[in-house]
């Protein structure tokens, strides 16, 4: 029984909050959000992809974003020059896994369930209370400078454990809804 509820508690606690801050507004359950990524196109839903923690919530004077990538579309725009570091073992020798050479520059899908993750709007709007200016240097900056700290956010967790996330999720999502549990709970 323990084994089944587990994912039912990690559904439970921290990854769906039920109301924005202020609220009593309940919005849908991340299960049943459904968008387009933002490079592909392609249909997104049931935690599949990385959807911005504003993906369903109005903030302040703005709508909810709608704003989801497939992992692998989720990429710099350029690096920058930023250097990106590759696992090494104690005697300094670079330990190269097959999913090393995507290190730091995709998203996973699901990364966006253990990660506090906004889109790189969300968080320009954070930074500077407006939208970004599409052609203004500057603001063009701060947005590639958001996407690589995002980017490296979301690789503060091995590929493993991001599959290992969804998959324990969806599994909660399940065992939630078998029990009865509906989006009111979370």
């Amino acid at each position: 029984m323990t084994h089944n509820l587990n994912p039912l508690l990690l559904v439970c606690s921290s990854l769906y909050p039920g109301t924005t801050h202020g609220s009593s507004r309940e919005h849908p359950l991340w299960t049943t959000w459904k968008g387009c990524c933002g490079v592909c196109r392609r249909l997104l839903m049931d935690g599949g992809g990385v959807f911005c923690g504003n993906f369903c919530y109005k903030r302040g004077p703005w709508k909810p974003c709608q704003q989801a990538w497939c992992g692998p579309c989720y990429t710099p725009a350029d690096n920058l020059g930023l250097p990106i570091a590759l696992p090494t073992d104690e005697e300094g020798v670079t330990a190269m896994d097959p999913d090393d050479a995507k290190r730091f520059l995709q998203a996973r899908n699901g990364d966006n369930l253990f990660t506090l993750f906004q889109c790189d709007t969300c968080h320009f709007r954070n930074l500077m209370g407006r939208d970004p200016i599409a052609n203004l240097a500057p603001d063009v900056r701060v947005l590639k400078l958001i996407r690589r700290a995002n980017l490296d956010a979301l690789w503060s967790r091995k590929p493993s454990t991001a599959t290992g996330v969804l998959l324990t999720c969806r599994q909660g999502a399940r065992v939630a809804s078998s029990l009865g549990f509906g989006t009111a709970l979370f």
